[in-house]
């Protein structure tokens, strides 16, 4: 019963970030389509603790991201006929690490709501669509971490209640769930560093 309860507010908390990627993106077009100047900029208190917090939690996002990724290896590395209890517990260890890294970018998808909210006030169009650019990059990481984290979701329940002659039987189709996370996990760090390539040239055009 727990872990349904778990699944239900886990597929809540999906929802309520992909409305909050869809708003974005509307927002964002609008302000392209529109937005023009080449005023000052000016950063509201809003607009620099939100980008500063996006920032954060991205980066300790992908670094829970690669934790899992590399525990998940370890365990698959096992034999689940003399190490059954160790493979259990990086299970375990990974599912928690997951779960971490997906309330951080839960938590990332209403910093980025608030940079759009308060990017109205920059006048400079450079900068404007600059920033934009930033945070469009990383709502392509959170519906990423979306995918990503369905493919863990996906390798744990597939092995984490078998028993070690279940787990051998199952090899082949982890093995494949194991790339996707990875190939997943891949993207994700890319995004990440094409936003902070991104937020660095944003930084360069308020000089």
């Amino acid at each position: 019963m727990m872990r349904l309860e778990h699944l239900k507010s886990r597929d809540k908390k999906t929802l309520i970030v992909t409305g909050v990627i869809l708003v974005l993106m509307i927002v964002y077009g609008i302000y392209i389509a529109f937005s023009a100047g080449s005023g000052p900029v000016t950063l509201s208190p809003e607009f620099i603790a939100a980008r500063n917090d996006a920032a954060t939690v991205s980066r300790e996002a992908v670094g829970l991201a690669n934790e899992t990724n590399s525990t998940l290896k370890r365990a698959i590395l096992l034999n689940p006929q003399k190490e059954y209890s160790e493979m259990l517990r990086l299970f375990e260890e990974a599912r928690k690490t997951n779960n971490n890294a997906y309330d951080e970018v839960f938590a990332l998808s209403r910093y980025l709501q608030k940079i759009a909210e308060s990017l109205g006030g920059i006048l400079n169009t450079k900068s404007q669509r600059l920033a934009y650019d930033a945070s469009i990059t990383e709502l392509s990481l959170i519906n990423e971490f979306i995918v990503y984290t369905r493919y863990v979701n996906e390798f744990l329940d597939m092995l984490s209640y078998s028993t070690p002659d279940e787990i051998q039987t199952r090899a082949g189709a982890a093995e494949k769930l194991l790339f996707d996370v990875s190939a997943s996990a891949k993207k994700i760090n890319d995004l990440n560093a094409q936003f902070l390539e991104k937020m660095g040239k944003f930084d360069e055009s308020l000089q």
